[in-house]
């Protein structure tokens, strides 16, 4: 099964205990998404996770989405304004 979890204060990841071909395709398709190998897992932040775990989703993945936001007025933005308009299909 395919997990996200928390990895740090702000960021997310999204792994798997066995390698996963899809995943890696999709994480390396999305901006923003790293591989951290010591966590066998991709990370960036929940909307980069978030459109990694849409499109494994769309694959028909075993996926657990544990507790990552699943809207834009869900993320954490500390005091940075942020914009939603204009924003591209992986934002």
């Amino acid at each position: 099964m395919i997990r996200v979890s928390r990895f740090g204060a702000h960021l997310w990841k999204i792994g798997a205990p066995y390698y996963s071909g899809a995943l890696r395709d999709c994480a390396k398709s999305v901006p923003g998404m790293r591989w951290e190998g010591a966590e066998n897992a991709w990370y960036g932040y929940a909307d980069a996770v978030d459109s990694v775990y849409r499109r494994l989703e769309a694959k028909g993945a075993n996926l657990n989405r544990g507790e990552l936001p699943t809207g834009p007025e869900k993320l954490e933005t500390g005091s940075l304004l942020v914009s939603y308009k204009d924003l591209r299909d992986y934002q």
